[in-house]
């Protein structure tokens, strides 16, 4: 069970001690977003359940009896194999941004008028990321997350925006195998968590190998009159820039 903080709000537990139906809301993941969007100073708890759960049963009298203790925070249930329908989305968006990828990506032909809704007023070949994925639409709440991603990718490191993208859609893709394996959600968000962490602890020390900065520089310095000083140029250019910008990003 996924209990997510949205703000730090208060509850009351002073005179409001009864129970009332209208706290408890039984949400899909479509209007997830718009619950929390107005929520507002509100704690918000979402209980992410499925009907096959054993243990998803046990839990519902408590949060029943926990949203008529506290009046002022909001409960919301989300039944997960309602949610699958919005991941089918988004790993299809990944699938269309994963044909752009790398060398031998594939432009992409759209459609779209002058107010930039898909429509047949206009062709456009293209392929950029960020026109690709403002021109698809984003009703559907994890495809926006997508395309937020890709954003934030972008403006804070200047590559990777579609990578970002395709490896996000394709965790979502083993995501939904699971849950159809009847594994619960919040084991999978551990899991992955966990893996998070691996992935980190393994970048790091492959970060400390100067090895593809050395090649890089290589590349730049293949005139015949350089030749046979390549290896101590690029060593010199390689430390250079370690000096002038210790956070490297390959």
């Amino acid at each position: 069970y996924v209990w997510k903080k949205i703000t730090h709000g208060r509850s009351n537990m002073s005179s409001q001690n009864l129970y009332s139906s209208n706290t408890l809301r039984e949400i899909t993941n479509n209007g997830l977003n718009n619950e929390l969007a107005t929520a507002g100073d509100k704690l918000v708890i979402v209980n992410f359940f499925a009907t096959w759960c054993d243990s998803c049963k046990n839990i519902v009298p408590h949060i029943e009896q926990l949203s008529g203790l506290y009046l002022n925070n909001v409960f919301l249930n989300v039944d997960i194999e309602k949610c699958m329908s919005t991941f089918s989305k988004a790993i299809t968006v990944g699938n269309l941004v994963k044909s752009a990828l790398g060398p031998k990506g594939m432009d992409k032909i759209l459609r779209y008028n002058m107010s930039g809704g898909l429509d047949a007023d206009k062709l456009l070949i293209t392929n950029n990321r960020t026109m690709i994925l403002s021109k698809i639409g984003v009703d559907n709440p994890v495809v926006k997350d997508l395309v937020d991603i890709s954003k934030v990718q972008y403006d804070e490191v200047g590559d990777g925006s579609k990578s970002v993208v395709v490896l996000a859609s394709e965790l979502l893709r083993e995501t939904e195998n699971l849950l159809a394996q009847k594994i619960h959600l919040q084991t999978i968000i551990t899991e992955w968590r966990k893996a998070t962490n691996e992935a980190l602890t393994v970048l790091e020390g492959v970060a400390k190998n100067n090895s593809d900065l050395m090649n890089i520089a290589r590349t730049t310095l293949s005139s015949k009159i350089l030749q046979e000083k390549k290896d101590h140029l690029s060593k010199l250019c390689v430390d250079a820039i370690l000096k002038i910008h210790v956070n490297i990003f390959i």
